[in-house]
């Protein structure tokens, strides 16, 4: 039994093998028709297919009539694979000059209409003869021998070079913008398959090669390569597909594990998705919100702003960062911090929202009781202060007190007498009355100090102030023998704040000062307090020549229930310093080169300084 020629095995096999390619390449566009490269690939691969079973039928045939109408179909053929062929490029590497392959395009369609509409053929106007050949290894096989339709092949002659021209820019462009791999596979391929095809064909044209048509081989190589660059890219989108699949997973497992609210809000405002910390949060079922505008959330007296506040809202401001009172099944009422992520079509189109919601009603309770606690605190610090400072009062109150005891006996003894000293009595009454106001004006300090609410805004001067603080703790440094000295800006001008509270904090400097110098032997003890202008701020320092603070603990001066003192309960500089921030100041040890320690407190102010030295007092 006689085996199958050679060349009729070869291009069976290179036709079924393209028929294969179409096949698959079709059935995927089927699938997705956004994915124009794969239904460019099947035309291609069809054409090359078309094109090896004709010249399989135009190697065997010595009919010239046969010849021709072969060669008729062969171009039609071969029109179906360089225009998709040039397309498929310009898609693929998304580089390539448009209007070159809309040239080559033209100039093939035009090919295309001479084939069919002029006599003879786009190769042979007319074809005399059919010519017998042989293989080198002996198998026979037909070639025409004929007239060349000119002009019109040589027109798309050049149409070829100009597809070399397109697909080799079209290569180095995507080369150099990274997609190497690609332009290797795409334009590569195409390049080689179509130097050896075009070279090889009008050489058999013109005779000077003798052996059959091999365009099939060249086109369809080059379909093979297209092939396999698109299986490439569908086994990426595989791979990305899995790993989307994986990312889908993970926040799927994140939204329902998450202890967050997390709301899916449609384009319409609707609710289309519930985590279940939002479900067991609100108490609803999912497909009893499902649809349900977002607004049903909230209480009735809330939703239309909230519809009005969507309504108006450009995209990405909605929810930000905003808190809302959520409604329950029940009825009660949860206060959620919410904000939100938008969400976008595969288009770019707004697609509705994420809100995600935190439960902050039991932290709002807790931040209440601290700032009660806190409060309270600030009570009882002013005590602690007070009652260091009762002794000193006592003894303020004491001498006006026992001048007025004094001035009323003495009056009453010149009254009794005969006859009563009017005028002396007179002189009396005046020194009671200014003993008692002097009393009255203690006894006002002592009041201010002691009151627990939030003390009023008041224009007052920095200096006086201090002064008043010094001359109320006199008997206290008198007391423990200390020298205290001011260096007062002159001019230093006036500041709006809480002038008690103000001095609260002057008052608790000067007397943490008086504590550290305890230590030291009576007559050298010395706190120094100045204020002077430092740019926009006024300056209050107060300095003492005590040990001083250790390098260790001093940031940790300010921090609550710290305490170098063994009685101390460490409150008094963690107020102060919250009393200077919430006026728009601050408060800070300032390092010295001396022993001592030196508190800098600093306020807002606006006038110009100029400064005058005091004597120790």
């Amino acid at each position: 039994m006689n085996s199958l020629p050679l060349l009729v095995v070869m291009w069976s096999m290179l036709t079924a093998v393209c028929v294969l390619l179409s096949l698959v390449q079709g059935m995927v566009w089927l699938h997705d028709r956004s994915q124009l490269t794969y239904a460019l690939s099947a035309i291609m691969a069809a054409g090359a297919a078309a094109v090896a079973a004709l010249e399989l039928i135009a190697m065997r045939t010595s009919d010239v009539d046969v010849y021709q109408t072969l060669l008729f179909w062969l171009n039609i053929a071969i029109v179906t694979i360089l225009i998709p062929m040039v397309w498929f490029v310009h898609i693929r590497l998304r580089t390539g000059m448009r209007w070159l392959a809309i040239l080559i395009t033209a100039i093939w369609g035009g090919g295309l209409l001479v084939n069919i509409f002029l006599p003879g053929n786009l190769t042979f106007s007319e074809i005399s003869a059919i010519t017998k050949n042989k293989t080198l290894w002996g198998e026979p096989y037909s070639l025409p021998v004929g007239t060349e339709n000119q002009p019109y092949k040589s027109i798309v002659d050049f149409a070829s070079l100009l597809i070399l021209v397109y697909v080799s820019h079209a290569t180095i462009a995507a080369f150099r913008k990274g997609a190497r791999k690609r332009a290797i596979v795409v334009g590569g391929s195409i390049l080689a398959f179509i130097i050896i095809g075009g070279i090889h064909t009008p050489l058999v044209d013109a005779g000077l090669v003798k052996t059959p048509y091999m365009i099939s081989f060249a086109f369809g190589a080059i379909s093979f390569a297209l092939c396999l660059d698109l299986v490439d890219s569908a086994l990426v989108a595989s791979r990305s597909q899995r790993e989307i699949e994986t990312r889908e997973l993970r926040w799927r497992n994140l939204l329902e594990n998450i202890n967050l609210a997390v709301v899916g809000i449609d384009s319409g405002n609707k609710i289309n998705f519930m985590n279940p910390f939002a479900l067991k949060l609100t108490g609803y079922e999912m497909d009893q919100l499902t649809g349900q505008p977002v607004s049903s959330l909230v209480p009735e007296s809330l939703r239309h702003d909230l519809e009005s506040r969507l309504a108006q809202a450009s995209p990405g401001e909605k929810f930000t960062r905003l808190q809302y009172p959520t409604r329950s099944a029940t009825g009660a009422i949860r206060l959620i911090n919410w904000s939100a992520v938008e969400l976008r079509d595969s288009q770019g189109a707004s697609d509705g929202m994420l809100a995600i919601g935190d439960d902050v009603t039991q932290s709002i309770g807790l931040e209440e009781k601290l700032r009660s606690t806190q409060r309270e605190m600030e009570r009882l610090t002013h005590a602690i202060i007070l009652g260091e400072l009762a002794s000193a009062i006592a003894h303020e109150l004491n001498q006006p007190l026992a001048a007025i005891l004094s001035n009323a006996q003495a009056a009453r003894r010149l009254m009794s007498a005969d006859p009563p000293d009017t005028e002396e009595v007179k002189a009396i009454v005046e020194d009671i009355i200014l003993d008692d106001k002097r009393a009255a004006s203690v006894i006002d300090r002592m009041r201010a100090l002691f009151t627990g609410g939030e003390n009023e805004k008041e224009q007052f001067d920095v200096n006086e102030a201090i002064l008043e603080v010094i001359s109320l703790l006199s008997s206290e440094f008198d007391a423990g023998t200390v020298r205290v000295s001011t260096e007062l800006a002159r001019d230093v001008g006036n500041i709006t704040a809480g002038k008690v509270e103000i001095q609260q904090v002057i008052m608790n400097l000067l007397i943490n000062a008086k504590r550290a110098l305890g230590e030291l032997e009576i007559g050298e003890r010395r706190v120094k307090i100045i204020s002077e202008r430092r740019g926009d701020e006024v300056s209050i320092l107060v300095e003492d020549n005590g040990p001083g603070i250790p390098a260790d603990k001093i940031d940790k001066i300010f921090d609550p229930f710290f305490t170098t003192k063994k009685d101390g309960i460490g409150v008094g500089l963690g107020i102060s310093k919250r009393i200077a921030e919430t006026h728009g100041g601050s408060l800070a040890v300032q390092r010295t080169s001396q022993d001592g320690a030196c508190f800098l407190f600093s306020l807002p102010a606006k006038m110009p300084t100029r400064r005058v030295a005091h004597e120790p007092a």
